[in-house]
C-alpha cells in the first residue's frame, strides 16, 4: 500500500519510498540520510534515486511531469557541502525516467536549519526564501515533480510549490526518499 501525503494548500502530493517499503527513519536510515547530506554518498544516491523511479514509475507516468525539479540549497550551503543532495537524487530519477531535470528554483537567502525548528517556525523560516529561475528555453513547464530527501512538516514543499505556482506551473508533485517528524 502506498502512503500518500497531501499538502492541501498547494495541491502537492508526496510519495515516500521508505514509507512504501516500510522502512521508518530508524538508526540505519538516519545514518544513511546523514551520510547523504554530509558526503553525497554515491551508492545511497544511486540506490535511492533508482528505487524511487522504479517504485513510483506508474505514478510518475500517470502525472506526466515535464520536468524534475530539485529542492535547492542556498549557494553558500551548497558551496560548503560541495553538492546538493536533492539535486543528486533528481539527476538519478531524471536519468531513470527520461524526464529532464530542470533547476527551476533557487534559494535566495540563508535560513536557519529546519531541523532545529518547530513545525510552525519552519513555515516562517522559509517564507520568501525561494525564487524561480527561467529555464534555458524560456518555458515554464505546466507539471513538475519536486524532489527532496526528507519530508517532515511540508513547509519546504509548500514554500517551493507556492513559488512554482506563482511562476505559472499548474501542477506540482513531490517525491521524497524518507519521511520524518519535526522531532527526528
Amino acid at each position: 500500500m502506498k502512503k500518500f501525503i497531501a499538502v492541501p494548500a498547494t495541491g502537492v502530493s508526496c510519495f515516500s519510498i521508505w514509507e512504501e517499503l516500510h522502512f521508518p527513519i530508524v538508526p540505519p536510515i538516519q545514518k544513511a540520510l546523514k551520510e547523504l547530506k554530509t558526503n553525497g554518498t554515491d551508492e545511497f544516491v544511486d540506490f535511492s534515486g533508482r528505487t524511487s523511479a522504479m517504485r513510483h514509475r506508474d505514478f510518475i507516468k500517470a502525472t506526466a511531469p515535464k520536468a524534475i525539479v530539485p529542492v535547492p540549497l542556498h549557494l553558500e550551503k551548497r558551496w560548503y557541502r560541495g553538492f546538493n543532495q536533492a539535486e543528486l537524487l533528481a539527476e538519478v530519477i531524471a536519468k531513470e525516467t527520461g524526464i529532464p531535470m530542470v533547476p527551476l528554483l533557487k534559494k535566495e537567502r540563508r535560513t536557519k536549519d529546519q531541523k532545529t525548528l518547530s513545525g510552525e517556525k519552519r513555515w516562517e523560516n522559509l517564507r520568501g526564501a525561494f525564487k524561480t529561475t527561467v529555464p534555458k528555453d524560456g518555458n515554464i513547464p505546466e507539471k513538475v515533480l519536486l524532489v527532496d530527501d526528507v519530508y517532515t512538516t511540508g513547509s519546504t514543499i509548500n514554500a517551493c510549490a507556492y513559488v512554482l505556482k506563482q511562476a505559472g506551473v499548474k501542477e506540482v508533485f513531490f517525491l521524497c526518499i524518507a519521511t520524518g517528524t519535526a522531532e527526528s
